[in-house]
């Protein structure tokens, strides 16, 4: 009958909602390998609906690995994963390609700096968020790709650099500062979306290839080797040397430097 069908969805639909969170750790007994429940206190592969704390050691994540919150909070992670819920980073190196979809969320906090392996790679559709702590770059090529609709946003005063390898930062979604006086771009940055400096500085200090937006009442200081358009009224040029060829759609102030562009 109806009322049997109606009860029948009201107890599957109410299992559903009881399902159990289960908080892991994970403690690496049997080696490297996510899917082996031995790796993992209690004794058990995560799902879902789980927390995950990685505390130290050597971890590769699958594709197909599950969790609601990892807290990455020291050791070495790899592998290739999907982030649909939420990263949180305090310490450690990240040697995964990492791709974040659009409800998915990284939490880039605490003192020490982060690094970046050069296997790993992000491309992000969600939300990052880097709230302090220098982070360390060494992928070759493309590390970072900021998708259309994808946000990374900066909240301290921080430098996002590299050792080797002259990896790129690719912005066609929105990157934008909110908090904090400056922050310094090392990376090469390549800008088809918007930069949006709503206070302080962003100084790109090896250049920029831009045919996207800059907005905010903050500055977007300009060094190095510049391309493409400059579309804002926030530029700024203060020191060493400006160098390529580019159009200025906007209002670019010259205070001090070599003007060799």
């Amino acid at each position: 009958s109806l009322y049997w069908v109606f009860l029948c969805g009201a107890i599957i639909a109410s299992s559903n909602s009881g399902m159990a969170q289960t908080n892991l750790t994970w403690i690496g007994l049997s080696g490297s390998d996510w899917s082996d429940q031995n790796n993992w206190e209690p004794a058990m592969v995560p799902t879902a609906v789980d927390t995950v704390n990685l505390n130290s050691g050597s971890i590769t994540i699958p594709s197909n690995a599950t969790f609601a919150v990892m807290n990455f909070n020291g050791g070495v992670i790899g592998g290739a994963f999907t982030l649909n819920g939420t990263l949180n980073w305090s310490e450690g190196a990240f040697g995964a390609a990492l791709t974040i979809t659009s409800n998915g969320v990284l939490n880039i906090s605490g003192e020490q700096q982060k690094s970046f392996s050069t296997n790993s790679f992000i491309e992000n559709a969600g939300t990052v968020v880097w709230n302090n702590g220098w982070l360390r770059a060494d992928q070759v090529g493309l590390a970072f790709h900021n998708l259309p609709g994808g946000l990374f946003e900066m909240r301290s005063n921080a430098f996002y650099f590299y050792s080797e390898n002259s990896p790129v930062f690719l912005n066609e979604g929105t990157v934008r500062k909110s908090a904090g006086d400056f922050t310094d771009f090392a990376l090469a940055f390549t800008n088809s979306g918007t930069v949006d400096v709503q206070t302080g500085q962003i100084t790109f200090i090896t250049g920029i290839a831009s045919t996207g937006l800059f907005t905010g009442a903050g500055t977007a200081a300009l060094r190095g080797q510049v391309s493409g358009i400059l579309n804002g009224n926030n530029f700024v040029y203060r020191s060493d040397f400006l160098q390529g060829a580019f159009t200025l759609n906007g209002t670019l102030n010259w205070s001090e430097g070599a003007f060799g562009a």
